[in-house]
């Protein structure tokens, strides 16, 4: 049973340094304290390597089992995050999918536009969940994401585009066999041995959006 939440007073933001990046979740130490906080891909993709300074958005979802963190480069993505919760039948592992499945852009068009077929393709997401998401938040996704569009990708991440991408489907609900399929389906339109970290870490987004939405 879901508890109450926390309003979003209690962790608001944070500021400290980077400890461990994986896509779709961080380590940041603030004040010696390791605060493990999820992370969509569009927010991962910002972020610099290991050590380096980062400042995320929080919100934090209480349950009667567990507290988690989750963490927003921008308001707009941390706003459309609380809108999907508010639709009935969406969690935040399902918000967090959405918002990793689609580029900000990309997920902005989808509702507005009433496309219920993209939106099926991310895990989780039937028919009449999708429309609820269309009518629920057409005008709220459009509004919040151009009202906070992500920084350009800086390249924090590994090389290894594929075990990235499994490692990311894997903690978005996959189990490990599906999340291998789905990006080895995928992984010819990528280059895991780029040398350039930056194209790299948008080779990586790609991927994981296009698994994601795959059948």
């Amino acid at each position: 049973m879901e508890v109450e939440e926390y309003t979003p007073r209690v962790f608001d933001s944070i500021r400290g340094r980077l400890m461990q990046l994986e896509p779709t979740r961080v380590v940041v130490d603030a004040a010696g304290i390791g605060y493990g906080i999820s992370v969509p891909l569009s927010t991962y993709e910002t972020l610099p390597p290991p050590d380096g300074e980062v400042s995320l958005l929080l919100h934090l979802v209480v349950r009667e089992t567990e507290w988690r963190l989750f963490g927003f480069a921008t308001p707009g993505e941390r706003d459309v995050f609380r809108a999907l919760l508010r639709v009935n039948g969406v969690g935040p592992t399902m918000a967090l999918g959405l918002l990793s499945g689609f580029a900000p852009e990309d997920l902005c068009a989808a509702v507005t536009q009433g496309d219920i077929r993209s939106l099926t393709r991310v895990k989780g997401i039937g028919k009449k969940t999708a429309e609820r998401i269309v009518v629920e938040l057409r005008d709220v996704v459009a509004k919040d994401l151009v009202r906070g569009t992500p920084a350009t990708p800086k390249g924090g991440g590994s090389s290894d585009l594929v075990e990235d991408a499994v490692r990311a489907l894997q903690q978005l609900g996959f189990d490990p066999a599906e999340a291998r399929r789905r990006v080895e389906a995928q992984a010819g339109g990528v280059d895991p041995s780029s040398g350039d970290p930056s194209s790299g870490d948008r080779g990586l987004g790609d991927l994981v959006r296009a698994a994601l939405r795959s059948p």
